[in-house]
């Protein structure tokens, strides 16, 4: 017999039910994902703005801080449903990322 040694935990190929690809976890952490580059062009835009002695526009910037504030509390929902989960897996990814 031939025996294979795996990576366990998030690097192994074999993903658990709760970490599987298209899980709950998954589209969770996909969505926060897609979202990190369009908030930081968005600030690379404020900051320009500042730096040129332009007031930046109040509505834009509440705007962008309540979306902010919405992806932080889907990040933390996301990290508590990983580190109160009762499967392996989901605990070591809330390891790696908390």
């Amino acid at each position: 017999t031939t025996s294979y040694v795996t990576p366990i935990g998030p690097l192994c190929p074999f993903r658990s039910r709760v970490c599987e690809f298209g899980s709950e976890m998954d589209r969770g952490m996909g969505e926060i994902s897609a979202q990190a580059p369009q908030f930081a062009v968005e600030m690379g835009r404020l900051q320009l703005e500042a730096q040129m002695g332009q007031q930046p526009d109040f509505q834009r910037v509440r705007s962008l801080a309540d979306q902010m504030e919405q992806s932080f509390e889907r990040w933390e929902a996301l990290l508590q449903k990983l580190q109160n989960s009762e499967d392996f897996q989901s605990r070591e990814y809330y390891k790696m990322t908390a």
